[in-house]
């Protein structure tokens, strides 16, 4: 009676490791599962970041360009219109010229 007793104790420790190792085995299980998801949602947010940032760095070189193409244009106007106010004041000047030799501004007293 005593050895039945001594079986059934350790049929029930061998039945308790056997529960134990396998809630260690599924936790392990649902560990590695979780962990494999981090990793995937990490590598996936990586990548959108990556891509969001060369977007934004492709957005930031064609504003820059197109900025540049505008002040050159503003140089190219600029600089016409000076050309143009230069012409004129020559004009003026050679107008002014001609008047004060005609009038009495220009005679010498």
């Amino acid at each position: 009676m005593a050895n039945h007793i001594l079986d059934e104790i350790f049929t029930f420790e061998d039945k308790a490791q056997e529960i134990v190792n396998e809630a260690k085995q599924k936790v392990q299980e649902q560990l590695n599962q979780v962990r494999a998801t981090g990793e995937r949602e990490y590598s996936e947010a990586l990548i959108l970041m990556r891509k969001n940032r060369e977007q934004e760095i492709e957005k930031a070189q064609r504003e820059s360009e197109e900025n540049m193409k505008k002040f050159e244009q503003s140089l190219i106007d600029s600089s016409d219109s000076i050309k143009e106010i230069n012409t004129q004041a020559q004009n003026i000047a050679h107008v002014m010229a001609n008047l004060m030799l005609k009038t009495d501004l220009g005679e010498c007293k």
